[in-house]
């Protein structure tokens, strides 16, 4: 089969047939006679041998490569041995990896085309929550105010067994920032196993971590994580990445949303009036426009439109600023099942 063709077809089974870049960003991964073994997947490699005959050593190296590339994933198999998946949509496995831009400047740019292509996809949503939690600033959350596990970076490092820091794949995607790209996403636990076994990311501790955060944290970064993916419960998270509303898909479907569509959060900004200066720092802070001054130029909230991320409190030098817990988290039923099961409530 020809090369253009194949990729084009590989594309349609990675979830991206629409996609214009991701067959050529497929096409300087992977070569024709590969592409066409990674399409006859899922399977383990004896199976494949069975369909390719004579193909032998070179087939577990195309998976072997393939895993280490992240467009593979590996599970055990039913009968034994291990059974080879495409990594489909999640992309994330291959641009995290920072050895995969040795492929050069074009890679990056079809990258970047690719994400143009997919924030042209992304029309009105039904569920007014997207697919994740805001964790907010460390320390930001009054001293009265019970922090559950989930709710805190230190406790969510401290909980996981392995920690691992990769590349923002957002940044690295969409290009549109200054923001630092490297060592920005943590990957924990069963996806910091992942990485490991491929030979990626590095392996940090939890007070390296809490570094990283607050770098993160005076670039004005709002922390994400996952809303019990996989295997995860509220406290054994999957992920955190530090995200910026200039490149991360889902912070700028928020933002263009004007409080129509929110993150699931568990905590607002809520102003004291008698301690606020008027400077006006919150408001520039705000990714999400949350922030309007009165005659007084006292800052009010949006309450619709704050997030709870906590950027506003972190950088009030008067403590006029705190998070409060908000009546609805957004969170659903059985997700709140799971979370009092995780904290042994």
């Amino acid at each position: 089969m020809a090369s253009p063709e194949i990729h084009r077809l590989l594309a349609k089974a990675f979830g991206k047939g629409d996609s214009e870049s991701f067959p050529l960003i497929l096409e300087m991964m992977v070569g024709p006679a590969a592409a066409e073994l990674l399409m006859a997947l899922p399977a383990t490699a004896d199976e494949l041998a069975q369909r390719f005959p004579g193909s032998g050593q070179q087939l577990q190296s195309v998976l072997d490569k393939g895993f280490e590339q992240g467009l593979l994933l590996k599970r055990d198999s039913p009968g034994g041995g291990i059974r080879y998946h495409l990594s489909g949509e999640i992309t994330e496995t291959i641009l995290v990896d920072a050895r995969n831009d040795g492929l050069g400047d074009r890679f990056l740019d079809l990258w970047r085309e690719e994400f143009r292509e997919f924030v042209e996809t992304l029309g009105p949503v039904d569920d007014p929550y997207d697919v994740a939690r805001v964790i907010p600033v460390e320390g930001m959350i009054g001293t009265a105010q019970t922090v559950l596990p989930y709710e805190s970076l230190r406790a969510i490092l401290e909980k996981a067994e392995r920690r691992v820091v990769l590349d923002c794949a957002c940044r690295k995607r969409a290009q549109n920032c200054d923001m630092p790209i490297r060592n920005m996403c943590f990957w924990l636990d069963d996806a910091a196993n992942y990485f490991l076994e491929r030979g990626a990311g590095r392996e940090i501790t939890v007070e390296r971590g809490m570094e990283i955060f607050w770098q993160a944290d005076q670039l004005g970064l709002v922390h994400l994580t996952d809303v019990l993916l996989y295997e995860n419960t509220a406290a054994r998270v999957g992920w955190i990445c530090n995200c910026c509303t200039c490149c991360c898909a889902i912070l700028k479907k928020v933002r263009r949303s004007k409080g129509t569509v929110t993150l699931m959060r568990s905590f607002r900004a809520e102003v004291n009036s008698l301690l606020c200066e008027r400077c006006g720092l919150c408001g520039r802070f705000c990714h999400f426009g949350a922030f309007r001054f009165n005659d007084d130029g006292v800052p009010v909230i949006d309450a619709d439109r704050c997030v709870g991320c906590g950027l506003c409190a972190s950088q009030c030098a008067h403590d006029a600023i705190k998070l409060v817990r908000v009546e609805d988290p957004g969170i659903p039923e059985s997700t709140q099942r799971q979370i009092i099961e995780a904290i042994g409530e």
